[in-house]
């Protein structure tokens, strides 16, 4: 009997461990085209004939190109379609069902933490003005000109209350003075 055939059909930088884990298994990894990935361009045609023997389909997503009921049908021997990205919203599920497919995807861990912080980073970039503040240093405007790291984001809600050192809920107070402030700091 022919080794397992396993089509990457969006492959990425796959990790060596994870081929040479299948390769070890006895598996025949068959890699997709990068180019199945472009957008605006369908290759329903090319995946067809990769997916051809096939007992699974994994990869990332390929937008103009989904996994349909005819690539599912190109293989008599597939079992399962893995994605290894959020949702599985680029392959038909119906006729995954229908033709006896387990459809499955796997969130990894790196894909939504590191999207997570990168959007905290990037509030952070915007909020400490890091680009403008570098450019301005790199030209060598870092002098008494201008404070690069003290700016405190302000709230309408939460935040320190007339520069005493506690803080409070109030969302109307501007005073500076803690003596001139009528909002009570919390306790916490």
């Amino acid at each position: 009997m022919s080794k397992p055939k396993i089509l990457i059909f969006a492959p990425r930088e796959e990790p060596p461990e994870t081929v040479n884990a299948l390769e070890g298994l006895g598996c025949e990894l068959v890699f997709g085209d990068r180019a199945w990935q472009l957008p605006r361009l369908t290759h329903e045609e090319a995946v067809v004939e990769a997916a051809r023997d096939a007992v699974a389909l994994m990869g990332t997503s390929m937008r103009h190109t989904p996994i349909s009921r005819r690539i599912m049908q190109a293989s008599q021997r597939l079992r399962i379609v893995a994605k290894y990205t959020v949702g599985v919203d680029d392959v038909d599920t119906e006729a995954a069902t229908e033709l006896g497919i387990m459809v499955c995807h796997a969130p990894t861990e790196s894909n939504c933490f590191g999207v997570a912080e990168t959007t905290v980073a990037f509030m952070l970039s915007l909020l400490k003005k890091v680009a403008e503040r570098d450019a301005d240093v790199r030209a060598g405007k870092y002098g008494g000109q201008f404070r690069l790291l003290r700016r405190q984001p302000r709230s309408s809600t939460t935040g320190r209350c007339c520069g005493s050192r506690t803080w409070c809920r109030s969302t109307s107070c501007s005073r500076r003075r803690r003596a001139t402030c009528s909002a009570k700091p919390s306790s916490s």
